[in-house]
């Protein structure tokens, strides 16, 4: 098997002789991602094994049918961090950074969930869908591009996205994010699942015309522009090739697949990482399929991403 800097080197020498000797379409522990990148290979056999909570004692509490979800919700007026597992809240005893469940303390419909983490730093990944690229007559990026988010925009599912009366057009932007579990600096993209305690829906709520003036603080960080939830799905073995789809009142408007990324996951957190160190409950969004659309007041939108959920939030000219 050839090693990943054999690969790329003989890849930048002969494409076509790259793609007989690495074969992915037989061999999935390897991925391309990107022509001119491999960032995944046979050797990371870690990011596909599955990620687990334990117990006190180490050992596992569940088994890989059983679906383990990190919440935060409210309870007594405060927020607090849960894991669902069914109907059932636990609490989450070790923080995000070694999860483990503790004693039972509710039943979900018993509470309002919140966003599921309380990020320092929400980084964006921008323009990296294929289809998005080519609906917008863009030239395919060389190498990823980022914007931030400001802390006041993050939200819980059932929460009001704001619409500011001035205005024109409000756009949803279905859209995976990822979940820092533990200190993330220069992180290799082979080990970047190392680095990810799990993954949730995510609407990039945009002003479109807030742009126009070069600056994005508003168009992006108007209070509740980045809905998160509804919970931090922790076994997802490869967030590659999961279905996105977005509805408003309803009617899809959007339907993609993560594969479309034009950088992957294990990419985009390499890349940030070199400059940006990210702690447990940060966030990455990492784009947008295509379709993004208009929302009006009174609309309800909802991002359901395959093996996580869906994040749902009513538009409204109130000011939460």
């Amino acid at each position: 098997m050839q090693s990943l800097g054999a690969l790329s080197t003989l890849w930048a020498s002969s494409p076509q002789a790259a793609h007989e000797t690495l074969d992915y379409t037989r061999d999935l522990r390897y991925r391309i991602y990107d022509p001119k990148l491999i960032v995944r290979n046979a050797e990371v056999d870690r990011a596909h094994r599955p990620r687990k909570l334990h117990d006190r004692d180490g050992v596992s509490s569940y088994s890989r049918e059983d679906t383990v979800r990190i919440i935060r919700y409210e309870a007594l007026g405060e927020p607090r961090y849960g894991i669902l597992q069914g109907s059932e809240i636990m609490s989450l005893d070790g923080g995000l950074s070694d999860p483990r469940p503790g004693e039972v303390v509710g039943r979900a419909e018993e509470v309002q969930l919140l966003a599921p983490c309380e990020p320092s730093t929400v980084i964006c990944a921008a323009a990296n869908y294929a289809g998005q690229i080519a609906q917008k007559g863009m030239d395919t990026p060389t190498r990823p591009g980022f914007f931030l988010k400001a802390l006041n925009a993050v939200t819980g599912t059932g929460a009001p996205i704001y619409r500011p009366p001035d205005l024109r057009r409000l756009e949803y932007e279905g859209e995976l994010a990822v979940v820092i579990g533990r200190t993330a600096r220069d992180v290799p993209a082979a080990a970047f699942a190392d680095y990810v305690l799990g993954y949730t829906c995510a609407n990039d709520v945009t002003a479109d015309d807030y742009r126009s003036d070069g600056q994005w603080y508003r168009a992006k960080s108007t209070d509740s522009f980045c809905p998160l939830g509804p919970w931090i799905e922790t076994e997802i073995d490869d967030p590659c090739g999961l279905r996105l789809r977005t509805s408003v009142n309803g009617e899809v408007v959007q339907d993609g697949l993560t594969s479309d990324m034009v950088f992957a996951v294990p990419e985009l957190l390499s890349w940030v990482t070199r400059w940006i160190t990210l702690q447990p409950g940060d966030v990455l969004l990492t784009g947008s399929p295509a379709d993004v659309g208009p929302l009006s007041a009174g609309d309800r939108v909802d991002v359901s991403i395959e093996e996580i959920g869906t994040l749902s939030n009513v538009v409204t000219s109130m000011r939460p």
